[in-house]
């Protein structure tokens, strides 16, 4: 992950770098197979090209960024209210 956060500048206070990193790069990379990669991208964001699609929304690319380094919690699911607290009746 730490490769794939260092090109995105994610988290580093730069602006986001949308531009998608080549499977063989991120391979060469981390030192793993081309293989490897792949399936990492096809396990994480169903195909390399939903990874691409991803890379081209800001907002789309900081929530997968967020939820692959382990940064979201089931409660920031809920905000404020969590089901059956008060919010909409189907919430119970």
């Amino acid at each position: 992950m730490a490769k794939l956060n260092a090109h995105h500048h994610y988290d580093d206070g730069r602006s986001m770098h949308l531009e998608p990193i080549g499977n063989n790069e991120i391979a060469s990379l981390v030192g793993i197979d081309k293989s490897t990669a792949s399936d990492f991208f096809t396990k994480e964001f169903g195909s390399y090209d939903n990874y691409c699609r991803t890379c081209a929304d800001p907002a789309a690319l900081t929530a997968a960024l967020r939820l692959l380094n382990g940064e979201v919690k089931p409660r920031d699911l809920y905000g404020r209210a969590p089901p059956g607290d008060g919010g909409r009746p189907d919430d119970a």
